[in-house]
């Protein structure tokens, strides 16, 4: 019997299928709105507190979210990293009704070989298997996490996930990632090479600049940062900046969330390299500085990054820039 129940079950219907016990259904329920983006405030409230509410909540979730992922991969297409399409979910769409067979079917197998192996996984002591997601240049993807949080990657990056009952640790090796956290009692650990982020439910961003080099956002709640030297709390609307020197607290500009989401890149007296870096992670082709003496140049504006082509355009229109296009990347260069 579940622990913190709610009334989600019965609203979808997956309570119907044969043998499929309380806790089972719930999960189900739950998988189906947070994997299809469609919870209101209060019924994320709702899912929040039935996480916290047991270990066996939480496992029964993470049990059937891979069902979920297993049949969306069955009809996944080939990737298309055209820089023209949409943001890619990290869920492809399937048919609702065959969605819901699927959680169906991999409710009433909980007991069956996938709940066998879990349970075998965790209790004899072996490492919890990694969650690894990878976007390449002109890329982005959507995803939800086994523990119902769900995180938005930006082109370039390299994200790992492991959770186990006691915490959920995450890895973020390079790029940018945007991450909405579900509260479930267990601490969400973000490690950079430039220092290490601590929640237990909230929505912030971390961007990778370089190794050793990185800036966290919070745009929901509080995170603790430590890095390395210095550990410190950050609060809704602030920012820091991590790496070599002394970290400083600003307020960000406004909004509330990441502006490279919608494609845009708000910059104030920042370097070309900074822009032409937050351009590269939109274009399929990386894009890079062919000189040093474009180092000096800074820029203030509303970049569209979505759209690597008029970037560049405005480069070399507005600043004389040349654009070479290679075979494997793109350089700019002097006048």
């Amino acid at each position: 019997m579940s622990t913190g129940a709610s009334s989600m079950g019965t609203r979808i219907g997956v309570r119907d299928a044969e043998g499929v016990d309380d806790l089972s259904a719930e999960a189900s329920a739950w998988v189906l709105a947070v994997a299809e983006g469609r919870l209101s405030a209060v019924e994320e409230r709702e899912f929040q507190s039935w996480m916290q509410a047991s270990a066996e909540n939480r496992s029964r979730f993470a049990e059937l979210m891979a069902t979920w992922d297993f049949a969306a991969s069955l009809a996944q297409p080939v990737a298309d990293h055209s820089p023209t399409l949409p943001a890619r979910s990290g869920r492809p769409r399937r048919s609702s009704g065959t969605r819901r067979r699927w959680l169906a079917a991999g409710a009433s197998m909980a007991a069956g070989i996938a709940a066998i192996a879990f349970v075998a996984h965790q209790s004899v002591g072996v490492d919890p298997i990694p969650v690894e997601l990878t976007t390449a240049h002109g890329e982005r993807m959507d995803h939800v996490l086994p523990d119902g949080s769900q995180v938005s990657l930006n082109g370039g990056t390299r994200l790992i996930f492991v959770s186990s009952e006691e915490h959920r640790e995450l890895e973020l090796s390079s790029g940018e990632a945007y991450f909405d956290v579900v509260s479930d009692g267990r601490p969400f650990r973000v490690r950079t090479s430039a220092g290490t982020v601590e929640v237990v439910g909230t929505a912030f961003n971390i961007d990778v600049l370089e190794p050793g080099v990185a800036q966290v956002a919070v745009y929901h709640g509080r995170v603790a940062v430590d890095s390395g030297t210095k550990r410190m709390e950050l609060a809704e609307g602030e920012q820091v900046d991590l790496g070599p020197g002394a970290a400083l607290v600003k307020r960000m500009l406004n909004g509330d969330s990441p502006d490279w989401r919608g494609g845009w890149f708000e910059a104030s007296d920042e370097s070309l390299r900074r822009v032409v870096q937050e351009t590269s992670r939109f274009s399929p082709l990386p894009i890079e500085l062919g000189s040093p003496d474009l180092a000096p140049i800074r820029l203030s504006g509303r970049f569209h990054v979505g759209e690597p082509d008029r970037v560049l355009a405005m480069l070399e229109h507005a600043h004389g820039l040349r654009v070479r296009r290679e075979a494997e990347r793109i350089v700019l260069l002097p006048p």
